[in-house]
């Protein structure tokens, strides 16, 4: 099993990341724009209001998402709940709803089970390591459909990496990694050094610490790149021909397959 990530390091990627949206969507101009799937950029905050519940985890209160289909519904309804606000009020809103989380989470050692969606216990760091991709992929999200600039902090998306590794497993896709037995390698460039080995054993994942052991696939890829692809906004193939993210080993072909075999967070 991989170690626990570091804490302060965690915390302090979730309020970097906080800090970068709240200031692109308190200047919204344009709050209408398609920004993912059928969320207007308004969409896009009016969902991180759902950080309070985050911080209610952290005191013992259940997730109000029952199961991992549930997430859906929940997220559906925090958008409902804040469509009244204008972005500037719901930057403001994020920015006191993140500082509450962070000053909890503080109080909470790394490795603290913490009770999550669907009735799961991750590590304290990974929720705060959830929190920091919410804010980090959600600003990509709201970036593009502005068309402004968005910076994904290579050290932080190594930390959001190293957060996620525990909540891997319940984010495989039963169906497309059924049989599947296959071990990937997979390094982000940059320092500190991370990487992570994921070893399919008829579709089902363990998650190790790199230690020479035999892997099929050997993925190197560009921090940023790597977790817009494991968040569904880019496929592996475009990044391939770019050079930012490679695949080499006896089956270097498995390296587009790897993302299939997710269900998108």
């Amino acid at each position: 099993m991989t170690q626990i990530l570091g804490h302060d390091r965690a915390i302090a990627a979730a309020g970097r990341g906080a800090q970068q949206f709240c200031a692109l969507l308190e200047h919204a101009g344009r709050p209408d724009a398609l920004a993912v799937g059928t969320w207007r950029v308004r969409d896009v905050g009016a969902h991180l209001t759902g950080v309070s519940a985050y911080t209610a985890m952290l005191r013992g209160v259940p997730s109000p998402a029952r199961s991992l289909e549930g997430i859906a519904a929940w997220n559906a309804a925090n958008v409902a709940s804040a469509a009244g606000l204008d972005c500037a009020s719901l930057a403001a809103r994020i920015r006191q709803d993140y500082a509450g989380f962070l000053d909890e989470a503080r109080r909470h050692p790394a490795d603290e089970p913490i009770g999550w969606h669907a009735g799961l216990r991750l590590p304290a760091a990974t929720v705060c390591a959830i929190l920091a991709g919410e804010a980090y992929i959600h600003g990509w999200d709201i970036a593009r459909a502005l068309r402004r600039p968005w910076r994904l902090d290579p050290h932080d998306m190594r930390t959001i990496f190293t957060g996620l590794l525990p909540v891997l497993r319940y984010y495989v896709d039963p169906r497309r990694a059924a049989g599947q037995t296959a071990t990937f390698d997979v390094r982000l460039r940059g320092d500190p050094p991370t990487g992570a080995v994921l070893a399919f054993t008829q579709g089902q994942l363990t998650v190790q610490a790199p230690a020479g052991q035999y892997v099929h696939c050997r993925i190197s890829a560009d921090p940023g790149t790597y977790l817009l692809i494991t968040y569904g906004r880019s496929g592996p193939l475009i990044p391939a021909l770019t050079g930012k993210i490679t695949a080499s080993g006896r089956r270097p072909w498995l390296g587009l397959k790897l993302p299939q075999m997710f269900r998108k967070p």
